[in-house]
């Protein structure tokens, strides 16, 4: 007998980089996207699933601490847009997890799609947009000082 690894979902590309330490963290949500589809093809129970969706729901809220760290220490310009597209998602995604808690069917195949296609636009479209300011304060971004903070953020969750 000879176990086969599903495919991801979501490979890493160059394309989604944007600087190493959102970089780090769009692994980790990558990771946990095709942890969920795998399980979910798998057939895995409902507490599994809903596991991994509870650690992508406070993984993403996390991430999105980040960035908006990023943007209010440096002055990104569509901060205000970005941060009601963060809001958007992690309301949905919120709804998601609690209606799943009670009805297991809700996990689908469609919103398993959904979350793809929103994280990965957002990578390549929305986070794109503050590259330019990860370029001019890479220094900062990485400093002990900001890495520090960031992971304060992680443990507020």
């Amino acid at each position: 007998f000879k176990s086969w690894a599903m495919p991801e979902v979501i490979v890493w590309s160059k394309d989604f980089e944007i600087c190493d330490l959102v970089d780090k963290q769009h692994h980790k949500l990558i990771e946990l996207l095709n942890k969920l589809y795998t399980a979910f093809l798998q057939n895995q129970s409902h507490q599994i699933l809903l596991d991994i969706i509870s650690e992508l729901k406070r993984y993403t809220i996390y991430h999105f601490k980040t960035e908006e760290a990023i943007f209010d220490k440096f002055g990104f310009i569509y901060s205000n847009e970005h941060k009601n597209e963060h809001k958007s998602f992690t309301d949905k995604v919120s709804d998601f997890a609690f209606k799943y808690l009670y009805s297991p069917d809700l996990l689908t195949v469609e919103i398993l799609d959904f979350l793809f296609n929103w994280v990965v636009n957002h990578i390549l479209i929305s986070d794109k947009k503050y590259k330019y300011l990860c370029d001019k304060h890479k220094t900062e971004i990485h400093s002990p000082e900001f890495l520090n903070f960031i992971k304060s953020l992680e443990d507020q969750n």
